[in-house]
């Protein structure tokens, strides 16, 4: 660096770069995308076209900071000098003391959105007043399966042990996911002589890990882990007796998780005489880690609520 010239070096340089927030560069990106889809339109409609946009989601998101109240990225660990998190989603009204935890996680990649953009995704079970937690886990590809349930088991009871701080009785805590998701909610629920959780909803999940092929091995490297290892982290080994209520749901037509998967965790829950449910529907294919789509979604979910509100609102809780 000159030393006669100290604005001449990289910090200070950064240091002058004009400061952008987050609405600003949504703009930008907006006006951007706006402007090649079709460049003929010109550049004032362009802008008032983005600013329109981006006024109508501000109030979205207003809105839903309203109705809910969100605390982001609570830690419950580490690993690779990075933080597991999970973020806490209540309701403002109407809280019934229940709490649900969601496993984000599709192909056992658990991926980060900011809470407030992605809160319409509980508002069914935030509407019945059940809090939220949104528990992420370590992502494929860095991590294994087996690791990625170590998380999900070390996130649920965490989340049973503080349940208090967020009006939320430990008695009275449900976890679902759909997919990967599904696996993870199964495992956490059904592994250990203790369970975290009193209910659980899993979706589409696939429930037995013995035999991967090599070639989804490739397609999906968290599965590509020690095969000694699989029995462990496959759901279907784990029912026992004393396991929470746990219902099933599954499309007919999914070609991503066979059927045969959630039809061999129901007849291993029945033959250990769990409370349990399997739901098949008609043409319904693979959804998300949310659960189902399409037409099916509002059946789906309709089905999930009960289920909570069933296992964790009506049924006398016992320590």
């Amino acid at each position: 660096m000159n030393a006669n010239n100290p604005g001449t070096d990289g910090f200070t340089r950064r240091k002058k770069k004009k400061a952008t927030d987050g609405f600003n560069r949504r703009r930008s990106l907006l006006y951007i995308i706006l402007q090649r889809v079709n460049p003929l339109v010109p550049s004032f409609a362009v802008r008032l076209t983005v600013l329109a946009i981006l006024i109508f989601f501000s109030s979205l998101s207003s809105q839903s900071q309203s109705y809910y109240r969100i605390t982001p990225d609570v830690v419950y660990g580490h690993k690779a000098g990075m933080a597991l998190t999970y973020d806490v989603i209540q309701p403002v009204d109407s809280v019934n003391g229940a709490g649900i935890i969601h496993v984000v996680s599709g192909s056992w990649v658990s991926r980060y959105f900011p809470p407030d953009s992605v809160v319409v995704n509980y508002k069914p079970l935030l509407d019945e007043g059940f809090t939220v937690f949104a528990l992420r886990h370590g992502s494929n590809p860095q991590f294994k399966l087996p690791e990625a349930v170590d998380d999900v088991i070390l996130g649920s009871w965490q989340i049973h042990d503080n349940a208090a701080k967020y009006g939320v009785d430990s008695r009275r805590l449900g976890i679902f996911g759909g997919s990967s998701g599904g696996q993870l909610a199964l495992m956490a629920g059904l592994s250990g002589e203790k369970h975290p959780v009193s209910a659980i909803v899993a979706f589409f999940p696939p429930t037995d890990l013995r035999g991967i092929p090599d070639f989804l091995k490739a397609m999906i490297p968290a599965l590509d882990f020690d095969t000694t290892l699989a029995a462990g982290v496959s759901p279907v080994i784990f029912a026992s007796p004393d396991d929470p209520p746990t219902l099933l749901i599954h499309g007919d037509k999914d070609f991503v998780v066979a059927p045969s998967q959630s039809e061999r965790m129901y007849d291993s829950l029945q033959h250990n005489q769990v409370v349990s449910k399997l739901i098949i529907y008609k043409g319904m294919m693979h959804g998300n880690s949310y659960g189902a789509k399409g037409k099916y979604y509002e059946e789906a979910n309709r089905e999930m609520i009960a289920w909570f509100r069933q296992y964790l609102l009506e049924h006398d809780k016992k320590e």
